[in-house]
């Protein structure tokens, strides 16, 4: 299954690079591409101003090595009340856990504490993607402290775009 983990940071007018030592890397859509390909089905995500990256593996060179970072268990289905409006069950079935692989957790949780500072307003929107739909699912603002613990704990979903703030 191919995953990947859209990230817009939010206002940022040029891409970064991670300044620290890591086994993951940035791959930075350059000008508008994160845009164009995701504007048909994330239509809000797609229409604010910012830069956009995917955290893929540094050594890795092949197709999808974002499987090598992340998972899922498809056998469980997060809370799906959360979403009342979205009447497609089927669409509701592909909100599995996000899951990042337990070796990689500390230097993706040290690429968003970077990426969030980038970001002029402090935000950032990551979507954690293996499958799009026609309805485009928000949740947010979340402090970033409050993403880590619902991330480690196996609560964020796939297919369902998260706004992560830092707090006031």
């Amino acid at each position: 299954m191919p995953y990947s983990v859209e990230i817009l940071v939010i206002k940022q007018e040029n891409p970064s690079r991670i300044p620290f030592e890591s086994r993951v890397k940035l791959e930075w859509e350059g000008g508008e591409l994160g845009n164009l390909r995701l504007k048909k089905t994330w239509p809000m995500m797609s229409s604010l101003p910012g830069v956009w990256y995917n955290i893929v593996l540094k050594d890795q060179v092949y197709f999808n090595n974002t499987a090598l970072l992340f998972d899922t268990d498809y056998d469980t289905v997060l809370n799906t009340d959360t979403y009342y409006w979205i009447k497609d069950n089927r669409r509701k079935e592909c909100y599995t856990p996000f899951i990042v692989r337990d070796e990689f957790i500390g230097d993706v949780k040290k690429v968003l504490d970077f990426l969030i500072k980038e970001s002029p307003i402090k935000t950032l929107m990551i979507l954690p993607l293996y499958e799009r739909g026609k309805i485009e699912t928000i949740q947010g603002p979340i402090l970033l402290t409050d993403y880590f613990e619902l991330l480690f704990n196996n609560q964020i979903p796939f297919n369902v775009c998260s706004i992560v703030k830092i707090g006031d």
